[in-house]
């Protein structure tokens, strides 16, 4: 999988940092060209090691969505090349040719052939055709393959080539800006591509002082965008005041809100306009939710998407109706209009769940829409097969996918084989036997805890390696493997169910929320207008976005001091915020296993032998999780912090999943080096935080009424033991200066 970008501000600095442009403008044409130039490194390439006499390597990559390459474009190769061995070791000279060649292509297409000379880093400049730009895969991915031919190894035993190709090659790309064609059924494309090297960053922009309706149908978007791209894209929420000319210009923007509470909106050409600070469109109705997406007009290869109507309740319609990832559009694919949603009730969907699939089981590859697949050479040679999973289903009864394949017979079987992934994840393959049928079956079981909401991706690397590893015919078309369409994806599903019950520790998480899988049982609360709330209360949504199986998702989301009868008796709760700014804190201090006493940001465990009273200068996140006073059936999750860092330090070890796993209590203290866990209902842990706090930072308080004496070291032995380490210091020292004496008076005998 590809890396993640974690903080969509960084992104947009990165990306000027790996684009090297250079304008030209064609006299001819009056159209401007711009010259970007990415080494193979910033392509996610590290050097490519290639031995003969045959091997090969590709790198696949993708590049913004509104580039056209044009004519011009140029690999800019530095190659080592060397071999060990006779003929001529020791004759051979610097830019001596080897008689080696590199056999290069572009999105499949052969370029030309370069015989390769003998040194390091030899430069080499391959022009790329034309008429070989334009991607030819689906999803936007362009590729450079290379493949060596040594076949004089085989010629003159025992000799072997050697070539590396380095990373610090490079590819000239020069392109026009064209303008994006903009579909709402394409989303999240263009704003966010699979295999994407280049940074995408993305940003939803809030009212500065948002409603509740607002804050929801924000987190929902973010929800949405967890989902759609599975937690791949560079995402955050900021208010209006946030967006500075650089975040404008550089980043996707999502426009959350009404535009009565976004002035910057009657700025930007959508397709129902705004006027008066309202849409009059005659399609809409008053409570009608509106989507649209449109081109920047601060960059034309960015876009900007709305989630919009003239009232909150539209605003929300169209914030959940973007979690079904499934939109139908109006008049043109840029504008959708929401009527009404239908959240899923917070029940039981089924009963049966565990025994009637909602569909057949088996699919054919073929019926997934896939031809026979053949490759041919050695090496690894790569196949991919797409399937959807629809939100608000979920897999049962042990999936698995039934590889049917048939196999060149002039492959050397017990050193071929084949590697299955699904979305990343090795889950199975086999090393392929003499007496292979043909065809033959691989299976692969496919974990439910791989599985994914939408688009799911198996990959199946076959190794192929020839019984003569100097024949020709072998290593070209001779050797061969073909993926048939009869292949088998066993996929049982049902109608994802809600479930009941209490998460044990803060590392049970993201349930109990995920036990309905709308997550309609779940309330945020976060004080208003507080940004860095917002922020930490955006990643966690995207997150839960993510691992959302339901059809749709519908969280709430509640002001503190707005919390309504329902709401408590109804709802699990995630709060968000600092504690001084949550009056909703007071309400549950009884039930909490760490308090804050009023106007307070520091935490005191009352369990605990040991209690701290933490600076106001400190950062600090905290995680609490417990029962809900009102009702022990639901959950609170608290995510605070003593102020916005150390908010954004709690949630960041909530969702990392490295930290979480650590967290085996239902209270953390996150500081930037450690979380620090402990459970009040047993007393296992530790009632302390990070050992390196800077002097002032802390201070203990040993309360009076512990039952269970603590002790406690003296004023004088603390003092003994002061001066005994002094002591010690002293000594150490003396002994150093007898040593150097001595070593002197030994020189100057030495010279007389």
């Amino acid at each position: 999988m590809k890396k993640k970008i974690n903080l969509a501000f960084l992104s947009v600095l990165i990306l000027f940092s790996w684009l090297c442009p250079g304008t030209i403008v064609n006299a001819a044409s009056n159209i401007q060209v711009t010259e970007s130039i990415l080494t193979f490194s910033q392509l996610g390439r590290r050097d490519m090691i290639m031995r003969g006499p045959f091997d090969s390597a590709s790198i696949d990559f993708s590049l913004p969505a509104d580039w056209e390459l044009q004519d011009g474009t140029e690999l800019q190769l530095l190659i080592s090349a060397s071999f060990t061995g006779e003929p001529g070791t020791k004759s051979i000279q610097v830019n001596d040719y080897i008689g080696a060649e590199l056999d290069i292509y572009f999105n499949g297409a052969y370029q030309q052939s370069i015989p390769l000379k003998y040194g390091e880093n030899i430069a080499y400049q391959v022009p790329i055709s034309a008429k070989d730009l334009v991607s030819r895969s689906n999803d936007g991915l362009y590729s450079i393959y290379f493949e060596l031919n040594a076949s004089i190894d085989c010629d003159f035993s025992p000799r072997s080539t050697t070539i590396v190709i380095s990373s610090s090659s490079s590819i000239s790309l020069p392109y026009i800006q064209g303008l994006l064609n903009l579909d709402l059924r394409r989303l999240p494309w263009p704003i966010y591509q699979p295999g994407k090297q280049l940074p995408n960053s993305t940003l939803v922009v809030l009212p500065n002082s948002p409603s509740p309706d607002e804050m929801q149908a924000a987190l929902l978007t973010m929800a949405a965008f967890g989902r759609m791209t599975n937690s791949e894209l560079s995402m955050s929420v900021i208010s209006l005041s946030g967006l500075n000319n650089t975040f404008r210009d550089q980043a996707h923007l999502i426009f959350v809100g009404k535009p009565s509470d976004i002035s910057l909106l009657s700025e930007i050409e959508l397709p129902l306009a705004i006027q008066g600070a309202r849409y009059s469109s005659p399609e809409m109705q008053e409570d009608d939710g509106l989507i649209q997406i449109t081109n920047s007009k601060w960059n034309k290869s960015k876009t900007i998407l709305v989630i919009s109507g003239n009232t909150d309740a539209g605003v929300v319609k169209a914030a959940q109706a973007l979690t079904t990832s499934n939109i139908l559009t109006s008049n043109t694919n840029r504008y959708s209009i929401i009527s009404k949603v239908n959240p899923n009730p917070s029940v039981d969907i089924r009963s049966d769940v565990t025994e009637n699939p909602i569909a057949d089981s088996d699919y054919l590859f073929s019926s997934l829409g896939y031809l026979p697949q053949s490759s041919s050479g050695a090496g690894i040679h790569n196949f991919i097969y797409e399937f959807n999973i629809p939100p608000g289903q979920t897999s049962i009864d042990k999936p698995y996918v039934d590889i049917l394949f048939s196999i060149s017979k002039l492959a050397d079987m017990t050193r071929s084989g084949m590697t299955i992934s699904l979305n990343g994840n090795r889950i199975g393959g086999a090393k392929f036997s003499t007496d292979e049928p043909d065809p033959s079956t691989v299976r692969a079981n496919l974990p439910s805890s791989f599985l994914r909401t939408g688009r799911n991706i198996i990959s199946i690397d076959v190794a192929l390696v020839p019984l003569n590893i100097c024949s020709s015919i072998s290593f070209n078309d001779g050797l061969w493997v073909t993926i048939h369409p009869e292949s088998i994806l066993h996929l049982p599903l049902i109608l994802a169910s809600v479930t009941t019950g209490n998460a044990v520790d803060i590392k049970s998480y993201p349930y109990p929320f995920l036990n309905d899988p709308t997550l309609t049982s779940t309330t945020f609360i976060l004080p208003p207008s507080d940004p860095s709330a917002g922020f930490a209360a955006g990643k966690i949504a995207y997150d839960l976005g993510s691992r959302s199986t339901g059809s749709i998702i519908s969280f709430e989301v509640d002001f503190d001091k707005n919390l309504s009868v329902e709401t408590k008796n109804t709802q699990n709760l995630i709060i968000i915020g600092i504690p001084n700014t949550l009056e909703t804190l007071n309400e549950l201090q009884d039930s909490m296993p760490a308090y804050f006493e009023p106007n307070s940001n520091s935490a005191i465990l009352e369990s605990q032998q040991v209690i701290y009273r933490i600076s106001p200068n400190k950062s600090l996140g905290y995680l609490e999780l417990f029962s809900l006073p009102w009702d022990s059936q639901y959950t609170a999750l608290q995510v605070l912090g003593t102020n916005p860092e150390g908010l954004i330090l709690a949630g960041d070890a909530l969702i990392q999943e490295s930290i979480r796993n650590t967290l085996r209590g239902n209270f953390a203290i996150v500081d930037v080096k450690q979380a620090l866990v402990v459970d009040t209902r047993t007393g296992v842990g530790l009632g302390r935080v990070a050992s390196d706090n800077a002097p002032g930072d802390v201070q203990q308080i040993i309360p009076e009424d512990l039952q269970t004496p603590t002790p406690v070291i003296s004023n004088t032995s603390a003092g003994i033991r002061n001066l005994s380490l002094v002591s010690l210091i002293i000594v150490v020292v003396l002994m150093l200066l007898v040593i150097l004496i001595a070593v002197r008076q030994s020189t100057k005998k030495t010279e007389n």
